[in-house]
């Protein structure tokens, strides 16, 4: 979702979240105050974004995290695999180990990347052309 939602040469218009609030609303400012405030949110050259730092640092989390743990006497909580079906289904409602012509099982050998849309479409007609197998 874009936050620049018009712009004509004078005047953008952009939304934020308001976060007492929750809500998204819309702001209409000039370009040359919307340029000074985009502005504001760009690093100073060589200054180092750290996104987590303390205990939940990349470097020692591993190690201090469970010190944290037991400290607060809380378990530890591991997180839950899930995988690539399980998720498909809970989410799309699709099983996409399901075979759309026969509705048996199929088993997920690789996965084919770097294809063009003309290639992907290819493929999608061959499939879709099939006719589906009933089983009786």
């Amino acid at each position: 979702m874009s936050r620049l939602k018009h712009y004509d040469g004078k005047e953008v218009i952009f939304s934020y979240l308001n976060h007492a609030t929750k809500q998204y609303l819309r702001f209409t400012s000039g370009v040359e105050d919307f340029i000074k405030r985009l502005v504001q949110h760009i690093p100073d050259k060589g200054f180092r974004m750290i996104r987590y730092y303390g205990f939940l640092a990349t470097r020692v989390r591993s190690k201090l995290l469970p010190k944290v743990y037991d400290l607060l006497d809380q378990p530890e909580r591991k997180a839950i695999p899930i995988r690539f079906p399980a998720l498909m289904k809970s989410s799309f409602g699709v099983d996409p180990l399901e075979c759309i012509l026969c509705k048996s099982r199929m088993v997920m050998t690789g996965i084919v990347t770097r294809k063009t849309m003309a290639e992907l479409r290819q493929c999608h007609e061959r499939l879709a052309l099939n006719r589906p197998i009933i089983l009786q």
